[in-house]
């Protein structure tokens, strides 16, 4: 928990430290008159975090401590949100009277008193930390382990959460005495180690009553207790230790009067006032060497401090000793001369054990010779200096064929440091939890070994041998399955999960409702059950390995229900929205956000999911034990708390982060409002139906709603969302009963991410162009017409659907005409997913649905009227979550769509849209409505990312020139959608006469007729990513494309090529890496030398044509085929008979 409370600390003190720094906040500082009292914040906040950094470089984190950096936690939050907050409604200030009178002078004075309060917030924490020598403790270095340990537990179990493993404590030791150890005969100088599992406590009491006993001092001519500072300095280590010398030595000679200790004090001052440097060092050196010595050295945190400081102390064989106090049990263990031998000195409490490190026994070690293997010399390692070790190592090795197994390295550093003595090694295996480090020590790909988990069969094979050990026969009824396929979900493969779980039934009665409970409290059990504990030990290395800015990125996934599915760049823009990935120095804050995911797939903090792309990661999952550790840390730090089914409000304490609303709760208004404190809430993030409570004015400073998929979410829902000033991510994604945004969306000038894909849509208010911080706008406009644009329909196409509730209101004459549009689809398309999924309402003629309902709408206000009515036509008027404002903009809808349909694709963008100069992505927008919307993309020079529709004649071919200057821009996608005529013209002459595209594309999607690809596709020399539909290609096209040198991935989709036969010439597609075929086709071929590094083929449309492929040549030519996907079992069949016929390593897999 310490560890996290400092991480997360820090995190968010870096955030708050970041904006107060900014030239955003230093120019509201003037603007309000408040730049004094934020300047003095920013020191306070910049010594905190100095204070914090060493800290946890310490690891000096006390439970005093701990409580210090939630509040520094705490107070960081709230300077952030009161800097945003006030540099909000300066940006908002109307213009001074006469240029110098501030027109809101009420205004100004609040946030006087507000910056002030803050300040004394600021200043009160930061006086606490003197008050309570925080610092000063934490300089001196109380260290806890990297994973807590609960109260009661064994000295077995805290040991374990150290990585003390069961061989090592078998091998310790019975309890030494520290004062036998100092005062034994050995004549060689000793160094004798002290660690402590928990903190400082009681480690140096333990030292200091051996170091003051007078029998025991009696037996050094010299004794210094020397607490290291940081940095070490060795003029000041140097001054101490002979200034000790002289004092002790004097009260030795006089020892019991204590008024003269004063007076020893004063000449040893005075003595050493007159001593040049010169004069110190052979004061030292002869004490060192006339005398033996007792030497404690306090908080030793590094090898690097102690081989400086050893070189100090000579070895005189006169007994001299040196006893160590470190926090780190490592250090302990290298300081001690090898081999080493580590006691139990002393258990203070259940959860804090001290051990002792000294020299092991001499032992002898036997070598098998060579020559014969007769004969056997022992050799004594105890006494090997550490080049002899050295030597005798690269003998062994030499000699013998070894292998050697280094378990769980963890940094580059620490292969480099050994690798060396390695060389002659016939073999090394090393595992390792990290990806980046496992290629660094293997130095190719092809030497490292992803481990997976168990397969299924496996998994349950291990855990029935857990469970019922020796038994030969045993009784696993239904009941009891169910709960072992859930269990071993939970583990997902991981051995020592599922062997740790299954000893723990083992013991337990054999019965369904015995599991249940196990399944159900499974998070509570790995916090408090001994037995199971030391599975959250060993994934808890993972999470206390991570950097500290990681933790809270990683922590921040418990948001996702179990088993979600969670999309890359979802959480990257939600990550960069939040302040957790933010703009570095020659990195953007994408940039950093994508590595920060990519750092967690190395890690296997997170599950990667297949991807369209080989090598690419698009969404992932989190295991469910990570997922159970994941929510425990974030919600024991208050950082995310979830709203589901089961959850306790009683250990909500403080303000909530992040708030989650699960599918399975209940959905109560008061336990919402009432009894969570919402005020200083960053992000709400909805998972299943949608309530009007969920936003409410406490809500000030949410930077993040993500609503996307929720159901029940209607226009009028969103008449507050104006309020949210400080929002940056808004995702309506797939809410698709909302047509219109509101106007008050113009307030959220804060804005970063706006996803409205999904949704109906159709055109963004005038206000959009005040919002000067939007970078990624995501639309596709009316998702009804784009039903039959898709190749891939699912069964919830009309979840959530508006209309349905209002079916009957449709007159019989036009639900007969709809009925004939269904059929004339389904023969267009042969979509055998239509035959089984009508729609319910028709589309094309809910127009007069809309003016009927219009019509009565007054029955909405009229409840007396709503029976009579419901008896009349037996059915309601209005959904409860419907009103009659959704119905005007449900009629406005249509009403457009009955006058110009194709104009309803995309998204319709108002006059101004090039004022978004911070615009990266910007995707759909629809042309057709005019050219003024294609002479503004000309404006916007920093797009990266581009997709309109409805490109037509009547642009006049300005499309290519407005967008041919764009050097950021790196995917475009065009489409014919939203042209009132797309089969008849040609995409070409829409774009542009010059035919010149811009030059760094490396993604293009093209979707229209294309006559003259071979007069300008020879620009894209950069393009990676080709996706093409209804482009009607020849093979003089197809020809051209393939001379592109950087093409990976090519995706032909319907009507892309002319015939039905495709051919591949050789030698073409030399990069080409991912094919992907989605359309009617009988013949595929591949000459020799085509697609030459081809990996992934598929094939998809098969099942719609009937399988209509008919034969598949030339698949012996792609000899880095690795993979083919199908979607029917003839073509599976015919693939599979094509490569039966020559040796190859294809594996096939069914879409």
């Amino acid at each position: 928990m310490e560890a996290t409370a400092v991480s997360i600390g820090k995190a968010v003190l870096n955030g708050a430290l970041g904006y107060a720094k900014s030239k955003a906040a230093e120019e509201m500082a003037l603007q309000l008159g408040v730049e004094d009292d934020v300047s003095f914040i920013t020191d306070e906040l910049e010594m905190m975090q100095s204070f914090l950094m060493a800290a946890d470089e310490e690891r000096a984190q006390t439970k005093v401590l701990t409580t210090w950096v939630k509040h520094v936690r705490d107070v960081s939050y709230n300077v952030e949100d009161n800097l945003v907050d006030f540099e909000i409604h300066a940006g908002r200030e109307k213009p001074p009277i006469l240029g110098c009178v501030p027109r809101n002078m009420r205004h100004r004075r609040r946030i006087a008193k507000e910056v002030k309060k803050l300040k004394a917030k600021v200043e009160d924490v930061s006086n606490r930390n003197l008050r309570y020598r925080l610092i000063k403790d934490g300089a001196g270095g109380s260290k806890p382990s990297s994973v807590g340990v609960e109260q009661g537990g064994t000295a077995g179990d805290v040991t374990s959460m150290f990585g003390i493993d069961e061989a090592w404590r078998q091998a310790l030791e019975p309890k030494m005495d520290l004062s036998q150890l100092i005062t034994s005969a050995e004549v060689d100088l000793r160094v004798i180690a002290v660690w402590g599992t928990n903190s400082d406590l009681g480690k140096t009491s333990e030292i200091s009553k051996v170091f003051d006993d007078p029998d025991v001092k009696k037996k050094f001519g010299c004794t210094a207790w020397l607490r290291l500072m940081r940095p070490f300095d060795q003029k000041g280590f140097l001054h101490s230790i002979v200034r000790q010398f002289y004092v002790n030595s004097s009260q030795v000679q006089q020892p019991g009067i204590a008024q003269e200790e004063t007076v020893v004090g004063a000449d040893v001052l005075m003595k050493m006032e007159k001593m040049e440097q010169i004069d110190l060092v052979r004061e030292f050196c002869a004490h060192v060497s006339s005398n033996n010595y007792l030497i404690v050295i306090d908080d030793l945190s590094t090898i690097d401090e102690w081989h400086c400081i050893k070189t100090y102390f000579p070895d005189k064989k006169n007994r001299s000793r040196i006893v160590v106090a470190t926090q780190k049990i490592e250090i302990a263990s290298l300081c001690t001369e090898q081999p080493y031998q580590a006691s139990e000195l002393k258990q203070l409490s259940s959860d804090q054990i001290l051990y002792v490190f000294h020299k092991k026994l001499l032992i002898g070690i036997q070598e098998d010779s060579m020559a014969g293997g007769d004969t056997q010399k022992k050799k004594n390692v105890g006494t090997m200096g550490f080049q002899d070790m050295i030597i005798e190592l690269s003998q062994l090795l030499e000699k013998q064929k070894c292998l050697i197994v280094l378990d769980d390295l963890s940094s580059n550093q620490e292969w480099d440091s050994i690798k060396d003595y390695l060389a002659k090694a016939r073999r090394v295996i090393l595992t390792t939890r990290e990806k980046t480090v496992a290629k660094h020590c293997s130095g190719d790909d092809g030497n490292m070994h992803c481990l997976n988990g168990l397969e299924d069969d496996a998994a349950f094979e291990l855990f029935k041998k857990k469970v019922f050990k020796d038994a030969r026969s045993f009784d696993l009824h239904p009941g009891m399955l169910d709960q072992a396929n859930l269990i071993l979900k939970k583990c997902d493969g991981l051995p020592l999960a599922i062997s740790t779980i299954g000893g723990y039934l083992a013991n337990k009665p054999k019965t369904a409702m015995e599991w249940r409970k196990l399944n159900e409290g499974l998070s509570a059990e790995l916090e408090i059950n001994p037995e199971l504990k030391m599975i959250k030990t060993v994934l808890m290395r993972s999470y206390d390995g991570l950097p500290y800015g990681l933790k809270s990125s990683f922590l921040y996934l418990s948001i996702f229900p179990e088993d979600h599915i969670i999309q890359r760049k979802r959480v990257v823009r939600r990550w960069i929205a939040e302040g957790y990935s933010r703009e570095m120095q020659h990195m953007a804050a994408e940039q950093v956000a994508g590595k920060q995911f990519d750092e967690l797939l190395d890690r296997s903090m997170i599950l990667p999911l297949e991807a369209r792309t080989p090598g690419s990661i698009d969404s992932c999952q989190l295991h469910d034990l990570i997922r159970e550790i994941c929510v425990s840390k974030a919600r024991e730090d208050n950082l995310v708390f979830t709203l589901e089914e089961g959850c306790s409000l009683g250990g909500v304490q403080g303000a909530i982060r992040h708030l989650a609303i699960s599918s399975n709760w209940k959905r109560d208004k008061e336990v919402m409002q009432r009894m969570l404190d919402l005020s200083h809430i960053r992000s709400l993030t909805v998972f299943g139906e949608w309530r009007s409570f969920f936003i409410c004015s406490k809500m000030r400073f949410v930077r993040v709603l993500d609503l996307e998929d929720t159901v029940g979410l209607r226009d009028h829902h969103l008449g507050r969302i104006g309020e949210l000033l400080h929002l940056r991510y808004l995702s309506l994604r797939g809410c698709r009963s909302i047509f219109e945004l509101p106007d008050s969306f113009a307030n959220l000038r804060q804005l970063q991410t706006l996803d409205i894909r999904g949704t109906l849509i159709w055109r963004l208010p005038v206000g959009v162009t005040k919002l000067q911080k939007l970078q990624y706008l995501h639309a596709s406009g009316c998702s009804y017409l784009g039903l039959f644009r898709d190749d891939k329909f699912g069964d919830d196409i009309f979840r959530d659907d508006i209309f349905s509730t209002y079916r009957h209101f449709i007159p019989v004459e036009y639900d007969m005409r709809y009925r004939r549009l269904i059929l004339q689809a389904r023969e267009m398309y042969r979509s055998q997913w239509l035959e089984h999924h009508t729609p319910c309402v028709c589309c094309v003629y809910a127009l007069s649905a809309c003016n009927l309902l219009r019509a009565m709408g007054h029955l909405v206000w009229r409840p007396q009227r709503l029976e009579h009515h419901m008896e009349r036509t037996r059915t309601h008027v209005l959904e409860e979550a419907v009103s009659r404002h959704d119905i005007c903009n449900l009629h406005c809808y249509f009403t457009t769509y009955d006058a110009e349909s194709h104009k309803l694709y995309g998204i319709k963008v108002p006059r101004g849209i090039s004022k978004l100069k911070a615009l990266h992505t910007l995707r759909d927008i629809n042309v057709a409505w005019g050219n003024a919307a294609i002479q503004e993309l000309g404006e916007l020079t920093q797009l990266r990312k581009l997709g309109v529709v409805g490109v037509i004649r009547t642009n006049n071919g300005k499309f290519w020139p407005a967008i041919a200057e764009h050097n950021q821009l790196r995917s475009l996608s065009v489409d014919f959608e939203g042209s009132s005529s797309p089969y008849v013209e040609s995409l070409d002459d829409c774009l542009g006469g010059n035919l010149m595209p811009p030059k760094c594309l490396e993604s293009l999607k093209m979707r229209g007729m294309l006559i003259k690809v071979t007069e300008w596709v020879h620009w894209l020399q950069n393009l990676s990513k080709l996706q093409l539909q209804y482009t009607q290609l020849n093979q003089e096209a197809l020809e051209a494309i393939g001379k592109l040198p950087n093409l990976v991935v090519l995706r032909l989709s319907w009507r892309s090529i002319l015939r039905s036969k495709l051919c591949f010439p050789g030698p073409s597609f030399p990069s080409i890496l991912v094919l992907e075929l989605s359309y009617i086709l009988e013949l595929l071929e591949f000459e020799r030398n085509a697609t030459p590094n081809l990996e992934v083929l598929v094939l998809q449309g098969t099942v719609w044509c009937n399988s209509r492929l008919r034969e598949v040549s030339g698949l012996e030519f792609l000899t880095s085929l690795k993979e083919i996907r199908l979607d029917s079992d003839r073509a599976k069949e015919l693939v599979q008979s094509k490569l039966a016929e020559y040796s190859n390593n294809v594996t096939i897999k069914m879409l």
